[in-house]
């Protein structure tokens, strides 16, 4: 049976150190002690910048002054190396944009005059086979004139007799 009570992390019972970590105990800690101090040099870097900007002594002020003018400058320069960057940019897909139109426009030509051609071979094989079906139709109709020709007329044969 179960008990109402929720089992509890606390009661638990303890666990043994590892012995894995012995043999890394002081490169660890070496590496944790060589975070904590950088982060510790940050922090004062950050706390000397903060009392310079609200303390400033004349020279402070002047270096401040001019670290301002050095990022303003160097923002100036990476502004007009962007808009010069923009302009060859648009300058590169304008000529890009030119060749796509002209190649289009030569394979429509070229299109077109390879259909025109075949349209053009299409045309006189249509001749052709008109010519030959005419040719086909006269002389059949030769063939059935010289046949009827050849047989007896039976309407001579038969005049005037009874076909009683």
């Amino acid at each position: 049976m179960a008990s109402k009570y929720r089992q509890s992390i606390l009661l638990r019972p303890k666990k043994t150190g590892s012995h894995i970590n012995d043999e890394n105990l002081e490169a660890e800690y070496d590496k944790e002690r060589a975070k904590a101090d950088a982060c510790a040099r940050k922090l004062q870097d950050v706390e000397r910048g903060m009392m310079k900007q609200i303390f400033p002594s004349a020279d402070e002020k002047r270096e401040l002054q001019d670290a301002a003018r050095c990022d303003m400058e160097m923002q100036l320069q990476m502004k007009e190396e962007m808009k010069k960057q923009a302009l060859l940019d648009e300058l590169e897909h304008a000529e890009a944009l030119q060749q796509h139109v002209q190649l289009t426009q030569y394979v429509e030509a070229d299109h077109k005059t390879a259909r025109r051609e075949y349209l053009k071979h299409l045309m006189t094989q249509n001749k052709q086979l008109v010519e030959f079906r005419s040719q086909l139709k006269t002389q059949e109709k030769k063939a059935e004139i010289v046949e009827d020709r050849a047989r007896p007329d039976f309407h001579e044969q038969t005049w005037n007799r009874s076909t009683r």
